[in-house]
């Protein structure tokens, strides 16, 4: 049902902390996302199907424009 659901409508799922979830079967949904699903993942783990995007410190102040 979640998977016709996410198959239907552009969703993102955002999901914190992966490394405390200690389920094969939500690692493997997340391996299977449909199309047009993305989703934004943080873990302190690496993870094998990632396309990691390394963050660094914003600036303290915005550029005027």
């Amino acid at each position: 049902m979640v998977r016709n659901a996410l198959i239907q409508q552009r969703t993102l799922l955002v999901l914190d902390n992966l490394e405390t979830i200690d389920d094969e079967s939500v690692l493997a949904f997340l391996r299977e996302l449909p199309a047009p699903t993305k989703a934004i993942i943080t873990t302190r783990h690496r993870v094998d199907v990632a396309y990691p995007v390394r963050l660094v410190g914003m600036p303290w102040r915005m550029p005027r424009g």
